[in-house]
This record gives structure tokens, C-alpha cells and sequence, in this order.
């Protein structure tokens, strides 16, 4: 029986935890998120593909925090109220929210749930569109594991599938 690709991805987070000290952690996070989200970029809600923008250019150093907090509050005021913006199951809802992972890391880069952050945001992208094998692609580009890889060891630790 073969461990499904989100499982895989499951113990690269896990093993991501183990060997990689905060501040290491932090350097590969928005890299990650902002090369991980492009992956589901065409089928984002305007306010999504703009804010994902945005990010690029807080990363890439030629736009503000000022603007990056901006595009925060105009992907939660898009998303509106009345509890619409926890109905993550809705695709756009869930490009919207992938984003504001982005931002919201950008802007508290310090912030100690990274680990957690990094799972939504994957969860968040695959109800958008599935993108297992990509994604684990940029996890292992983002975040070498430093020679150790997933081996039989791991992967016996896993409930089997058939998926």
C-alpha cells in the first residue's frame, strides 16, 4: 500500500519542525508560500491575484509594509462578514485566506505558530485546486532536510492507503 502525496508532504512539515531552528525556518517560509500559491494563482478572485502582488513586492523590496498590511485589510473586507470568511471549503474564500498567510507572515515574520501557519496555508491551497506533487517539489526546494530523507522508517509510521 503507498503513502498518498499529502501524507508525504505531512511528514516533510514534520521533519521541517525537527531540523529547522526559527530563524532558519523563517528565511524559506514566504519563499515558499509565494512560489506555492502561484500554483493556484489563475484561479484566485481578483483581490487574491492583487494581494498576491503585493507580497511579491514586499518580498522582492520595492513596496511597503504599509502596503502589505493594506492588501491584508482588503482581502478580510472582501471576504466580508457574516461568517463567509470561515467557509474555507469555497475556493475563492480559501485563495483569499492562502494570501492573507502570505501577508500576515510578511508583516509578523516572528510570529511562533510558523509551523501551523505553513499547514492552513497548504490546506487552504489544495481546496483551490490540488496541487500535491507540486507542492511537495517546492517543500524539498525551499526546505532541503540536510541529507535526511523520508525512508522506510517514516513511512511506516503512516496509516496505509490505497490512494
Amino acid at each position: 500500500m503507498a503513502v498518498t502525496r499529502n501524507q508525504k508532504l505531512d511528514l516533510h512539515l514534520n521533519s521541517i519542525e525537527e531540523i529547522y531552528v526559527p530563524a532558519e525556518f523563517g528565511k524559506s517560509c514566504v519563499p515558499l508560500m509565494i512560489d506555492a500559491a502561484a500554483l493556484v494563482e489563475a484561479r484566485m478572485p481578483p483581490v487574491a491575484t492583487y494581494s498576491l502582488r503585493v507580497a511579491r513586492d514586499y518580498a522582492a523590496g520595492t513596496t511597503s509594509a504599509e502596503s502589505v498590511n493594506d492588501a491584508i485589510v482588503r482581502c478580510w473586507k472582501d471576504l466580508g462578514g457574516g461568517g463567509r470568511d470561515m467557509c474555507t471549503d469555497v475556493p475563492d474564500v480559501a485563495a483569499i485566506r492562502a494570501v492573507i498567510c502570505i501577508l500576515r507572515r510578511q508583516v509578523h515574520p516572528e510570529a511562533e505558530d510558523s509551523l501551523d501557519l505553513l499547514s492552513f496555508f497548504v490546506e487552504l491551497l489544495n481546496k483551490v485546486e490540488p496541487h500535491s506533487e507540486e507542492l511537495e517539489a517546492l517543500f524539498k526546494k525551499h526546505f532541503p532536510l540536510h541529507g535526511k530523507s523520508l525512508g522506510a522508517t517514516d513511512t511506516d509510521r503512516l496509516p496505509q492507503t490505497n490512494h
